[in-house]
């Protein structure tokens, strides 16, 4: 018995379940009258039953926001294998919306940011190495073997933009980051400006099984607590990304060991935006930016990207 999946339009399913809850958008009397909604939601409100009235009204509007992501799980577990770290697309208004973001932290300009953009969604190179990587490892049955870089388009935007002498990753996972950033060194040693990357994890052997030839060839994994590791004395550090835990202890010490390494006009960015990385960010005398993320087809939200520079106004 073969299952086929049949395409579903979730927002419209979504907004006709919806309708159950909803009560006419207009009234017509035996004359002919209408009552505009809006004149009803007016009236309701100077009611004191009014509120219980718009009970519909009120959960209608609710589900219109939860109810999409519910739809899209099921299609998720069939389609998907990832438990966690999950890779995704973002919708076309949010990749516009992120290379806006990344030309203003980086003050380049957007025409050329747009082609970096380009250049990642245009690297058929890259998209066949993790689809080989992922189908030859042993963690293939829990990754995906799409390239759908997410958050990691900020990765790109960043290193190509800036062309930083080193780069510094805390939180491997697959190594998706690591394969799009050293994608992106490796255009710039091409174009005279090399570029370092190091990949901070606790888990090298489970972690980073993407990362191979030709990306590896730009950096190196170092295993250890990324606390220990920055707390030692080393080159100063361009490019900063903070993925490996939201813990408040953690990350407090993380950004303590971190800021006497960062170099001047150093960029950092976050894949949460919390407290620690405000004060961090206070602390260090560097703007804040954040960036809400809106996932293509995907039951996830979505992350809240922090990104820490030094502002030229």
């Amino acid at each position: 018995m073969m299952l086929t999946l049949v395409p579903i339009d979730f927002e419209t399913l979504t907004a006709r379940f919806s309708r159950i809850l909803w009560f006419p958008t207009s009234i017509a009397g035996n004359q002919g009258y209408h009552v505009n909604k809006s004149i009803m939601l007016k009236r309701l409100l100077a009611n004191p039953l009014g509120r219980w009235v718009l009970v519909p009204y009120r959960a209608k509007t609710a589900l219109i926001s939860c109810l999409a992501p519910c739809f899209r799980i099921l299609p998720w577990l069939v389609r998907s294998r990832e438990l966690t770290n999950y890779t995704y697309e973002y919708s076309p208004l949010a990749q516009t919306a992120a290379v806006h973001l990344a030309a203003l932290v980086t003050g380049k300009p957007m025409e050329l940011m747009m082609n970096y953009a380009t250049e990642l969604r245009n690297d058929g190179q890259l998209h066949r190495h993790v689809a080989e990587m992922t189908a030859g490892s042993a963690y293939r049955h829990f990754a995906d073997p799409q390239f759908k870089p997410g958050r990691r388009l900020f990765y790109y935007l960043l290193v190509r933009a800036v062309k930083p002498g080193v780069v510094v990753e805390a939180g491997l996972d697959k190594g998706l980051g690591a394969c799009i950033i050293g994608a992106a060194l490796l255009r710039n040693a091409a174009e005279g400006s090399p570029g370092k990357y190091y990949g901070l994890t606790l888990l090298a052997e489970a972690d980073a099984f993407l990362y191979g030839a030709p990306y590896d060839s730009q950096g190196e994994l170092v295993m250890g607590d990324s606390v220990d590791i920055l707390g030692k004395a080393g080159p100063n550090i361009d490019i900063f990304i903070h993925d490996t835990t939201n813990n408040p202890a953690h990350e407090q010490a993380q950004f303590k060991a971190l800021q006497p390494r960062l170099a001047e006009g150093a960029i950092v960015l976050s894949t949460w935006f919390t407290e620690k990385f405000a004060e961090f960010a206070h602390q260090s005398g560097l703007a804040v930016l954040t960036f809400h993320e809106t996932p293509v087809g995907h039951w996830y939200p979505g992350g809240k990207i922090a990104l820490a520079f030094r502002s030229k106004h």
